[in-house]
């Protein structure tokens, strides 16, 4: 990562820069097939396994499962079931700062699939560089979280 942060060589590259984006979103969608995997989550039977369904199930599973938004009365979302495991791997951190960062890398993961079809599918743009290293940025920071949670869950 750093030495693309400090790269010039793929200024003018877009083809590789559309794949540095392509590779990112999928080091993500693989992490949570794989999470999912590792706290036994399977998809219903008959359910395609396609990039919208795992990022609807790590959405649910991680984020809605357990927490308020599964309540009839919908409150402000104060906990989910990652927070809870990552509050107790780090204890001394604020609980609402993890929770920023578990609705960020949601975010982060549906953006990237978003990206990865548009240049994928789209092939009349190219990737800036910029947004090559924010992939990269985002996938870095999801797997650092999922790592965390994956530790947490074995403590």
């Amino acid at each position: 990562m750093i030495k693309l942060q400090k790269t010039e060589e793929l200024e003018d590259n877009g083809t590789t820069t559309i794949w540095v984006v392509t590779l990112s979103y999928y080091s993500m969608f693989f992490e949570v097939e794989y999470l999912l995997g590792f706290d036994g989550r399977k998809l219903s039977e008959g359910t395609k396994d396609t990039h919208k369904t795992i990022y609807l199930a790590f959405l649910y599973y991680y984020v809605i499962k357990g927490s308020e938004l599964e309540q009839k009365k919908q409150k402000l979302v104060t906990t989910t079931r990652m927070l809870k495991a990552l509050a107790l791997f780090k204890e001394l951190q604020d609980e609402s700062l993890e929770l920023q960062r578990v609705q960020k890398s949601v975010k982060d993961l549906d953006t990237q699939r978003e990206q990865r079809h548009v240049f994928t599918y789209q092939m009349s743009r190219s990737a800036e560089i910029s947004e090559a290293k924010n992939s990269i940025s985002k996938a870095t920071d999801f797997r650092q979280l999922v790592e965390e949670y994956i530790v947490s869950r074995r403590a």
